[in-house]
C-alpha cells in the first residue's frame, strides 16, 4: 500500500507549485456494515493539494491505463505514460478497498483510498 501513497503523493508534488501546499491525512474510521450489522474498522489515507486541479472532462480518464492529460502551465513534468493511478487502482481493489478522488480545476485535488484493518487475535 506504501506504493499508492507514493504514486498520489508524488503526483501532487508534480502538479503542485513551489508556492502550494500539499497535506496528508490518515484517519482510522469505524462502520457498520449495513448487512451484517458488524463494526469494521477502516484505514482511509487522503492527499490534497491546491495545485492545478484536473478538468472535468479528464477526470473520467484518472485511473484508465495510458490515461494522461497534458497541461498548459510550462514547466510541470507531465511526461508520465499514465500507469501509475491505474496499477495503484489495482493494489487498492486487491486489498478490497475503494480508491477516488475529488478535484476542482485550478483549485485542487484530493486523492483517498481506503481498506479495512483486520485485527487477528494471538
Amino acid at each position: 500500500m506504501q506504493q499508492v501513497l507514493l504514486n498520489i503523493y508524488s503526483n501532487a508534488i508534480k502538479f503542485t507549485g513551489r508556492e502550494g501546499k500539499i497535506n496528508m491525512v490518515v484517519e482510522l474510521v469505524n462502520c457498520i456494515d449495513t448487512q451484517t450489522q458488524i463494526e469494521k474498522r477502516f484505514l482511509r489515507i487522503s492527499v490534497t493539494d491546491n495545485g492545478l486541479g484536473i478538468k472535468r472532462k479528464d477526470q473520467s480518464r484518472m485511473f484508465q491505463m495510458f490515461g494522461t492529460i497534458k497541461h498548459e502551465k510550462k514547466g510541470i513534468n507531465t511526461k508520465g505514460i499514465g500507469l501509475g493511478l491505474c496499477i495503484s487502482k489495482l493494489i487498492v481493489e486487491k486489498f478490497e478497498g475503494k480508491i477516488n478522488f475529488f478535484s476542482k480545476y485550478k483549485r485542487g485535488t484530493t486523492f483517498f483510498y481506503s481498506f479495512e484493518v483486520v485485527e487477528y487475535d494471538d
